[in-house]
């Protein structure tokens, strides 16, 4: 439990440390007329925040990485499989939501568009950071961030009360608390998944978007045996694609 939330505490501090430094770049960029290059600024915090993110996420709890590589390693074959599969369902699960969206708004993500100008207004060498920075750093802090963290709070906030509410349940693995308990961790950390992504635009609507991705994530991370490479790899595979499909319309 306390490692769970170190993690989401060491997050929270990727955050604020992003913010303070895109806030220093605004105060470099602001020119005479007090106009300063948003998309320039954009591009160098979301680098930032992939590389500070995972050099604390790495640095701070590598001993969890290199006991879930272990797992890895000894279960590469079926981990493996998990993530790709999951990838198609994070697929399927992407054009079902993208359908009842486009039932209430006919324009894009904020998030999404935001990413695409990022890559519309960088150099070579900043697109190729941005890149690794969104295809592989982002992915691996969110699902330490979303699936460690997050997922291990929920599950157990629930399990906790759950005891206490009925001393008597059966708290193992193969019981119905441990069941509710791992239920309520995917959809609690799917939610907080989707918000994190829409609540600075304000387009909420995209929540059921982002949200089913989560859950979808979250649900493998759960079928591995909670490895944290299995959700990786659907994650890294989901934003490597769509790198290649921006850059290809670039």
């Amino acid at each position: 439990m306390k490692k769970n939330l170190f993690v989401i505490l060491t997050y929270i501090a990727v955050y604020i440390l992003t913010s303070v430094f895109a806030a220093l770049l605004m105060a470099r960029q602001i020119d005479v007329n007090g106009v300063y290059n948003e998309d320039q600024v954009m591009v160098y915090a979301q680098i930032f925040m992939g590389v500070i993110g995972f050099i604390l996420m790495f640095g701070i709890f590598r001993k969890y990485f290199v006991k879930q590589f272990k797992d890895f390693k000894t279960r590469l074959l079926s981990i493996i499989i998990i993530g790709v599969v999951g990838y198609v369902l994070l697929f399927t699960t992407s054009i079902i939501t993208s359908i009842i969206v486009t039932q209430f708004t006919s324009t894009d993500a904020v998030n999404q568009s935001s990413i695409v100008a990022m890559f519309e207004n960088s150099s070579v060498f900043e697109v190729v950071l941005l890149s690794f920075s969104i295809a592989v750093l982002i992915p691996i802090v969110e699902e330490m961030t979303f699936r460690k963290g997050l997922f291990g709070v929920v599950g157990y906030a629930v399990m906790w009360f759950g005891v206490r509410i009925k001393s008597d349940v059966d708290d193992s693995k193969s019981g119905t608390l441990f069941k509710v308990a791992s239920l309520s961790a995917i959809i609690g950390s799917s939610l907080l998944f989707g918000l994190l992504h829409v609540l600075a635009a304000g387009d909420y609507i995209y929540l059921i978007s982002y949200a089913g991705a989560g859950i979808v994530l979250g649900s493998i991370y759960h079928i591995s045996g909670r490895n944290i490479y299995a959700s990786i790899i659907t994650h890294i595979i989901q934003n490597t694609i769509g790198v290649i499909v921006i850059l290809a319309s670039m």
